[in-house]
């Protein structure tokens, strides 16, 4: 009993003395599917504060997951038993009960039950330097959570199995996030806040293959210009498991295009006609874990102007249903728009890498990192005659499955800049669009670079770039402000540096059958080669706009050089892990 009782005399101390580093709590996360527990949060520079609500009248788990799994994991349990609450910070090993840490970094604020169940609220810093906790970063975080309708017994802490209903596990990004969700119909644009939706036409789904479905939509005189200020998925209820992204696209036509054969008309994208695939202004999209996307209040992304382009393409991957015949499907994008005019005028800028063998994965490489870059000579291009630099907001990233680290990097003048964006525990499986603390400022003269680390370990083919679920992909949509010249800007590299397993150059017009014929599962000395040939290979940019003429421009570059290396800075004392 004694160690909990000074466990307990000392979070009601706490509750007393600790000065609380945030107040309210704009984010909320629901973590269950019956609605029974949810997450409250809210941050500073330095620390976070969590409240939790959870239909229970016993003990309730929360922790930070290294994997996703139970375990390893960073945890607090907590629960309220005659008025006293009771709490402490622990981490998980295995199938046992949690072992209390030495360090007690988590800190309760205050616990009670309510007539919903057990509310408890507790703060700790982002990083406690403590190796038994988990850094809270601008990564993706493994959040866990558990409950049991028993307290423990805290004479003996013998701590009840929560059951297989009780627990379960999401992704969160707890520092970016969309931008607080705002009550449309409140504020002051309700007035003039109107939605507009682009959806599949009972479109049924393939069972045994995979479809990249695209619908073409003429957009009709709006009446004058409005802002979108929110995008969000209109998913058909049971068809989640079928959808593995959503896009939305626009671009200008010539008046030869016959709009009344693609208006409406749905086409596989692969083989659609020229108007359809080469559409390609991104706009607003979907992937699996999105939610509703919340633009910041002042600003807006221009629809119905008279330089706004007409036409739209709803691009929809679905995955095969593997046996069920007949499912329609009608989901899509809804847009919503205000004509109250907002201060800033936002587009986005595709970049990544292009899709083609040339983004080449080879197989069982637990970490294989390519990067792609938008050249410097391309975003002048884009930026024409403008100084002002882009201002970066958001980003969402898009990969296939085998993505497991992804960045988002400005280089200046040969130095790395801090990345826009960065997530070492990225999961394909939380594609989200995140706004970004503050904005970064890209420059004309900059160049931008995207990584994207793979674990090829389950595969025992290369891997090439593609659109479906055995291809792969490394792009990053950013949003930025004010809107520039350039809508898209896509990288390779040449490979020209590439040498064969006895150092003999391989040429340019041999380089896929090499590389694809290769033994990669026996020959380390050609891994070796190509990371080599990556890193020092001559790279193109191919940029693209719907604002300029010709619409497209080609580069092709030394492989960009550092003078200065970008290294993360550490928050702990020297020795601390």
């Amino acid at each position: 009993m004694s160690n909990w009782s000074f466990l307990v005399i000392h979070t009601i101390l706490v509750c007393v003395i600790a000065q609380m580093p945030t107040a309210d709590f704009p984010y909320v996360r629901t973590l269950d599917k019956n609605g029974k527990f949810v997450l409250y949060w809210n941050f500073n520079d330095t620390h976070i504060t969590f409240e939790v609500q959870v239909r229970t009248f016993g003990y309730v788990g929360l922790g930070i997951s290294r994997n996703g799994s139970m375990y390893p994991a960073d945890v607090v349990l907590g629960w309220v038993h005659n008025d006293l609450a009771y709490f402490g910070d622990y981490h998980t090993v295995g199938k046992m009960s949690p072992v209390m840490d030495i360090s007690q970094d988590w800190t309760l604020l205050y616990g009670y039950e309510t007539s919903f169940g057990t509310v408890l609220r507790f703060v700790r810093k982002f990083d406690t330097c403590d190796p038994e906790d988990v850094p809270i970063t601008e990564n993706t975080t493994r959040i866990i959570y558990s409950f049991q309708d028993r307290d423990p017994d805290t004479d003996k802490f013998q701590l009840l199995w929560h059951g297989k209903e009780n627990r379960g596990s999401v992704n969160l990004h707890l520092t970016q996030t969309s931008a607080l969700p705002y009550d449309v119909a409140s504020s002051q644009w309700s007035s003039t806040a109107w939605t507009l939706d682009f959806i599949n036409n009972n479109f049924t789904i393939h069972e045994q293959r995979e479809t990249y479905r695209c619908v073409g939509f003429y957009l009709p005189d709006l009446g004058g210009k409005s802002h979108i200020i929110k995008f969000e998925p209109k998913i058909d209820a049971g068809n989640e498991e079928y959808l593995q992204g959503i896009s939305l696209y626009r671009c200008n036509i010539g008046d030869a295009v016959n709009v009344s054969q693609i208006h409406g008309h749905g086409f596989n994208c692969l083989e659609a006609p020229p108007v359809i695939q080469y559409c390609k202004e991104f706009l607003a999209g979907w992937a699996p874990g999105g939610e509703a996307f919340y633009l910041p209040e002042n600003v807006g992304i221009s629809v119905g102007d008279s330089n706004d382009p007409v036409f739209y393409v709803l691009s929809t991957q679905y995955r095969a249903t593997g046996g069920p015949q007949g499912i329609k499907d009608t989901s899509g994008l809804r847009l919503t728009l205000t004509r109250s005019l907002r201060q800033q005028e936002a587009g986005f800028i595709d970049v990544g890498s292009y899709i083609s063998w040339q983004h080449f994965l080879p197989p069982r490489e637990p970490e294989f990192t390519t990067k792609a870059y938008c050249s410097q000579r391309c975003l002048m291009w884009g930026f024409k005659d403008a100084l002002d630099p882009m201002n970066v907001i958001g980003v969402m990233f898009k990969t296939h499955s085998l993505a497991k680290a992804v960045a988002l990097r400005v280089i200046r003048d040969r130095t790395e800049m801090p990345w826009i964006m960065k997530d070492d525990k990225y999961s394909p499986n939380y594609q989200i669009m995140r706004l970004l603390r503050k904005p970064v400022t890209v420059q004309k003269g900059d160049r931008l670079s995207v990584e994207c680390t793979y674990d090829t370990s389950s595969r025992t083919r290369s891997t090439l770039g593609g659109y479906f679920s055995e291809n792969e992909v490394c792009r990053a949509y950013i949003l930025y402000y004010p809107k520039k010249f350039i809508d898209g800007c896509l990288g390779w590299s040449s490979y020209d540096q590439l040498r064969g397993r006895f150092q003999e150059p391989v040429l340019p017009e041999d380089t896929f059958t090499y590389l694809n014929s290769t033994d990669w599962l026996r020959d380390q000395q050609m891994s070796r080669n190509l990371v080599i040939a990556l890193a020092t290979s001559t790279e193109h940019s191919f940029c693209y706009s719907n604002n300029q003429a010709p619409q497209n421009a080609f580069d092709h570059f030394d492989h960009p050089q550092y003078s200065t290396r970008l290294t993360a800075p550490s928050t702990c004392p020297q020795g601390a892990v």
